[in-house]
């Protein structure tokens, strides 16, 4: 090998380490991205209002997801109270989502606290899908 091409393929190696690493690396907050940042891009198969419908619970949660956003409406006794996680984006250091065809999990990581908040959702049937995550009951929700 020559001076040249040992030249060029250093700077092939160098200029795929930075890159994988670039990629690898945890995005600023700000960005808006399928795997992390601070936003959510809840899939398509999941968009829409779902209500639980766990026979001992049915009826006390509603999941909204929104193209940008998810909405977890409590309905009990006094009415119903909404917690709009986009609301909230200024006290998350980060939001990372896995999509995949019959999952879509978001955690949302706060500042200063290094445990997540993990919600995780499974689509059973295409209008059933189940919570995985934030309790160890994992109840079921039917599309409204």
């Amino acid at each position: 090998m020559n001076e040249k091409q040992v030249f060029r393929l250093l700077l092939l190696v160098f200029v795929t380490g930075f890159m994988t690493l670039n990629a690898c690396k945890k995005k600023d907050k700000g960005d808006d991205d399928q795997s992390s940042g601070v936003g959510f891009h809840p899939p398509a198969w999941i968009q829409g209002s779902w209500t639980n419908a766990d026979p001992l619970t049915a009826g006390s949660e509603r999941y909204t997801f929104l193209d940008d956003d998810v909405v977890l409406t409590i309905i009990g006794a006094n009415g119903s109270q909404d917690y709009d996680f986009g609301q909230y984006k200024q006290t998350y250091d980060s939001i990372v989502e896995i999509i995949t065809n019959t999952q879509y999990e978001f955690r949302i990581y706060y500042l200063n606290n290094t445990t997540p908040d993990v919600y995780s959702f499974h689509l059973i049937h295409q209008d059933t899908i189940r919570e995985m995550a934030r309790t160890n009951v994992h109840p079921k929700y039917s599309r409204d």
